[in-house]
């Protein structure tokens, strides 16, 4: 298997490699969700950032979810998925047919599907795969470097 990171690698120390715990990710992934949630019902954020950090968290929230199902998945390649999947929903909403209109007129299909298209809403979804893989980044370079507990 390739690994942007480190070229390429067996599968097995790849899994070794990632740190993601299943419990952890679901953890994680639930509340990056409620507070994505709550950025669409309540003003979380500065209004100046619009409903763009709520975009942000979505894209966070594919890119756990990916991390989550692929935990052999290299971080680099989670948040390649991850973007590319929201930059395809967000094309996506370029299309408009009465059966996909529908289908984004329920509230569970404006929340994963959208409605109208906006360029910016790439540069929410950019933002927030890179916090995804930036803190997965540190997280896992902190517990690679973490050595033995030192006593007084």
């Amino acid at each position: 298997m390739f690994d942007a990171m480190a070229g390429f690698v067996e599968a097995e120390d790849l899994e070794e490699r990632s740190g993601r715990v299943f419990w952890k990710s679901l953890l994680a992934l639930n509340i990056v969700t409620g507070f994505g949630l709550a950025s669409r019902r309540w003003d979380l954020f500065p209004t100046m950032f619009g409903k763009y950090p709520g975009d942000a968290l979505w894209a966070l929230m594919v890119f756990l979810l990916i991390g989550m199902l692929r935990r052999k998945m290299s971080s680099s390649m989670v948040a390649a998925w991850a973007l590319a999947t929201c930059f395809v929903v967000e094309f996506a909403q370029l299309y408009h047919d009465p059966w996909i209109d529908s289908v984004r007129a329920t509230r569970i299909g404006y929340l994963a599907l959208g409605t109208t298209f906006n360029p910016m809403d790439l540069v929410a979804y950019t933002v927030g795969v890179a916090v995804g893989w930036m803190t997965e980044f540190v997280i896992l370079r902190a517990g690679r470097t973490c050595g033995p507990p030192i006593s007084g």
